[in-house]
């Protein structure tokens, strides 16, 4: 399967009458997905739920099928925007027409790939109801490799993770523009100011504190690429063809391609395994061979290496301060605590020999 393959998106209004009946009618945004479907010709029979919807913080997420073709599970999904998303680890989210403008660009770049990479196919967008609908990508999210069998049999995560190198560095190819130069003294500044803002249990360990004050100036020029704003283990797919592809992208934003590297690190290194597992035999072991996976596979240019130590801490100490604030449970706060110190330490000790 090649998601550059199917029709041109469209864009479609709602329906006009978008009322549920008494028995409870599917939802408005797979009504209009109906709709659009039925006005192209890809609907053989009628809209229909395969999933219950998913209300994420950024966005509800919808799964849909076509009731002449069950078999076939689920074939498109539609995302709707949600106000007031935005996290202290990720930008506020792009409405649905900037999200669909976006895909659709990637997806053209893509088909110029001659790789099995890309992102879903991008269907309709509807605009009144601040929602768009894509092709459903068949295949397991990475995050989903990351159990603990990976520590015995670690083959499966090891190319999630260098298919995720790879991708990446395929999207980075998508919009590039000039060098931007980067100050290896403001990025420290930043993440002094970002720890002085946290709650006082958040904190900066003190040998790495030392080591951001400390750091000297250096200007350093860098590639600059179009983001894709939220790459983690979870929002690449990959499939038994030898297939990844990137969901959730915003690509919108352009900055130093640490940004996206360093995203997927913070939360490869912070997922359940690492974090239940911290310590353990065999389990920092293979969470050091995933990192060194995706980036041997990244092939695309980027930015010296303090660069990428620096990203990560910065990005460590959001995804903390997320984390505590959203209140999670199933994991104690020791625990929670003790990955992201130990994790902030290990970049510490990186920014330290770079810096010498």
């Amino acid at each position: 399967m090649h998601l550059c393959e199917g029709r041109s998106p469209l864009i479609h209004e709602n329906p006009a009458s978008r009322e549920h009946s008494a028995h409870g009618e599917i939802p408005d945004v797979l009504s209009a997905l109906q709709s659009a479907l039925s006005a192209s010709g890809e609907l053989q029979g009628l809209v229909t739920p395969v999933a219950p919807s998913r209300t994420l913080a950024r966005s509800t997420v919808y799964f849909a099928g076509d009731t002449a073709a069950p078999a076939k599970g689920c074939r498109w999904v539609v995302k709707q925007h949600r106000q007031n998303g935005g996290q202290i680890d990720l930008e506020e989210p792009l409405h649905a027409a900037e999200q669909f403008r976006s895909l659709a660009t990637l997806h053209r770049h893509f088909r110029s790939v001659d790789e099995p990479l890309g992102v879903p196919r991008p269907v309709a967008l509807f605009g009144d109801l601040d929602a768009f609908a894509m092709q459903h990508v068949a295949g397991v999210q990475v995050n989903r490799l990351l159990r603990p069998a990976a520590v015995i049999n670690p083959a499966p995560a090891m190319e999630g993770a260098r298919r995720s190198g790879l991708l990446l560095s395929r999207l980075h190819d998508a919009a590039r523009s000039a060098a931007t130069r980067i100050d290896t003294r403001a990025m420290a500044d930043g993440i002094l100011e970002l720890a002085a803002s946290a709650s006082p249990d958040i904190s900066l360990p003190t040998p790495v504190r030392r080591v951001l004050e400390a750091l000297p100036s250096r200007v350093l020029d860098c590639p600059t690429v179009g983001l894709h704003g939220d790459f983690a283990p979870v929002n690449v797919i990959v499939d038994r063809s030898g297939g990844a592809y990137a969901i959730d992208v915003d690509h919108y934003r352009s900055g130093v391609p640490e940004q996206d590297i360093a995203r997927y690190l913070t939360l490869l290194g912070t997922d359940r395994l690492f974090m239940v597992g911290c310590g353990a035999p065999g389990v920092e072991g293979l969470r050091r061979r995933l990192e060194q996976a995706l980036l041997a596979a990244y092939d695309a240019p980027r930015s010296p290496a303090i660069v990428l130590d620096l990203e990560v801490t910065d990005q460590l100490l959001r995804r903390w301060m997320t984390r505590v604030r959203a209140r999670r449970i199933g994991l104690r706060r020791k625990a929670i605590d003790r990955r992201f110190r130990t994790l902030l330490e290990e970049r510490g000790e990186r920014i330290r020999r770079a810096a010498r």
